[in-house]
């Protein structure tokens, strides 16, 4: 029974310890600490899917480290300049915060999955429907 305690004790005391904890940067969930490429699998208004079916016809979304973005049709890459902003990440809401020149895209974000990430616009939003992220394919 006395060795019982002491191990149960030792246990308990040992697991508090004053070892700072490193915070986690969720801008990373985003970028892959680089850049990475996402795809605008959905676009939901409502309760309907507005996105393209064929992938070729979708939209991406493109975050960098450095916090600027880049969002772009696949149809009209190489032929004309994607619309280019700045985001930022706030983990304690989990709001995402896109502006562009002339708009800012205010969200709420989730993970719904390893991979996939919803965007659900906020009231103040410039863009007003549900943005559902995968990352881009391998071809």
């Amino acid at each position: 029974m006395k060795y019982i305690f002491i191990t149960t004790l030792s246990v308990l005391f040992s697991c508090s310890s004053n070892a700072d904890l490193i915070p986690v940067n969720k801008q990373s969930i985003l970028t892959d600490n680089g850049s990475k490429v996402w795809l605008v699998d959905q676009v939901i208004i409502g309760n309907k899917n507005f996105a393209p079916m064929i992938n070729t016809e979708k939209d991406l979304i493109i975050f960098y480290e450095n916090g600027h973005c880049s969002y772009q049709s696949m149809r009209n890459l190489g032929d004309f300049p994607a619309k280019r902003g700045e985001f930022s990440m706030y983990s304690e809401d989990s709001t995402l915060l896109i502006n562009f020149k002339n708009e800012s895209w205010y969200f709420h974000y989730q993970q719904v999955s390893e991979d996939t990430i919803a965007l659900i616009p906020e009231k103040k939003s410039a863009l007003k429907y549900k943005l559902i992220l995968v990352p881009f394919p391998e071809i």
